[in-house]
């Protein structure tokens, strides 16, 4: 089969069964339920330290682990957010529980936190792996900031993101990634 491009910019393969694909923006009529539209990855390199800790569900709350400007291209769809694990542990034993929170826009999504039993470890300091793999509606075609942040639900002490300092960690082996995936609904 061949490809061809016509000079209004759509491409039609072989006998023109599969059409309405151009160079702009994907033609939304011509496209089934279940066909991924767009994905879009941020990438976090190393590790990070904070002291932003509190609830997931503010957004102020935390640090900005991810962010994507993301814009649906169907208000239908069903848009998927999966992160890698990401390793989150406290510095002092402030009974915190650790936590990953993603949002649309300004609204709360969902959050996925824990942690192992303290007493496991020397010192008994908090420590989990998390990750997100969850959902939502797109709602509109509006462009909004997809995030995922992390911390501990309380006290002010340090937390760290995907390593620390004391660790052999660098840009090529600490590397976690998001991934926002847009499907048609």
């Amino acid at each position: 089969m061949a490809l061809t491009l016509d000079g209004n910019g759509t491409m039609s393969v072989g006998n023109g069964d599969i059409t309405g694909l151009s160079t702009g923006a994907l033609e939304v009529g011509a496209i089934g339920s279940g066909v991924i539209l767009q994905t879009q990855t941020a990438v976090l390199n190393g590790y990070v330290t904070t002291t932003l800790n509190g609830a997931p569900d503010t957004i102020t709350n935390g640090y900005q682990v991810f962010s994507i400007s993301f814009t649906p291209i169907r208000a239908s769809s069903l848009i998927i957010v999966q992160t890698s694990s990401i390793a989150i542990s406290e510095e002092n034993n402030a009974a915190d529980m650790c936590w990953l929170a993603l949002w649309n826009g300004s609204s709360f999504v969902a959050a996925n936190s824990g942690t192992w039993l303290y007493n496991h470890f020397t010192n008994n300091y908090n420590a989990a792996h998390l990750n997100i793999n969850e959902q939502f509606l797109a709602g509109t075609t509006t462009t909004r900031t997809i995030q995922v942040r992390a911390g501990m639900n309380g006290g002010s002490s340090a937390t760290y993101i995907n390593g620390n300092s004391t660790s052999n960690y660098n840009s090529i082996n600490a590397q976690v990634r998001m991934i926002v995936w847009e499907i048609a609904q």
